[in-house]
């Protein structure tokens, strides 16, 4: 029996700096027939599509939203790919471009090309439309303003524009780390003393807070904590406050 003949179709990944509109729903609900199509004529399919969630404007779009560019991502993403489900399509893999296999593949595409001397770090300066992520020269502007939305542009250098989300980006990995210790600290808390003894927790920036029952025995945190925990009891209840600064000092460097 002959090998079947591959066919590969891709859609184009879906921007997440906001919710899917009818054209990427229209996009891939085409692709998909023509997918279901090659398949009905004996060919092996893989069919792909996805999202892309890296650039400038997603990052504004996190910030106007009060959380972090993942967790702005991972809220489009999993729309986008709930209303593709919901739609039936077929797809055979939906790749993010957040995903570790796919950054790994991109720096070694990239390292390559650098090994090699193809690509090179130089800088570009011009006027930059951040919601089109375009530049543009003084002759194509219209009326001063992005010729493609009409709206005002800022005078930016790339390599700039570059080392500034890198130093976000490790800011924002920083806060993910911080926030993955300090929900460990929580865990644990919970397992010495009970759930049923705790009424209700709080986080406030690096600081947790308990409130327990009156009558909780709270030994183990003060053992486990010592002076970075606050203990204020009442007839009603027994507040702690554990500040974590200096436990994340010494995780995070």
């Amino acid at each position: 029996m002959s090998e079947k003949p591959k066919y590969y179709i891709t859609t184009a990944i879906a921007y997440t700096s906001g919710k899917p509109h009818i054209g990427n729903t229209y996009e891939i609900v085409l692709a998909d027939a023509i997918a279901r199509y090659k398949r009905s004529q004996g060919y092996d399919v893989f069919f792909q599509t996805g999202t892309d969630e890296h650039g400038q404007k997603i990052e504004l779009k996190a910030e106007e939203a009060g959380i972090t560019p993942k967790e702005f991502v991972d809220n489009v993403s999993t729309e986008i790919k709930r209303i593709w489900d919901l739609m039936n399509t077929s797809y055979d893999k939906f790749i993010r471009t957040t995903d570790e296999d796919h950054e790994k593949q991109v720096k070694k595409i990239f390292k390559k090309l650098y090994d090699k001397g193809d690509i090179y770090k130089g800088h570009y300066e011009g006027m930059y439309c951040t919601p089109c992520e375009s530049f543009f020269t003084e002759s194509q502007l219209v009326d001063g303003k992005c010729p493609d939305c009409g709206r005002p542009l800022e005078k930016a250098r790339e390599d700039e524009k570059i080392a500034i989300q890198i130093e976000q980006e490790k800011k924002e990995k920083e806060k993910l780390d911080a926030q993955r210790i300090i929900l460990i600290e929580v865990e644990k808390v919970v397992d010495l003393i009970g759930q049923n003894n705790i009424n209700d927790i709080k986080i406030v920036k690096n600081k947790v807070v308990y409130i327990l029952n009156p009558n909780t025995n709270i030994d183990a945190i003060n053992i486990r904590y010592g002076a970075m925990a606050l203990i204020k009891k009442s007839f009603k209840e027994i507040v702690v406050v554990v500040d974590l600064e200096h436990i994340l000092k010494g995780k995070l460097g």
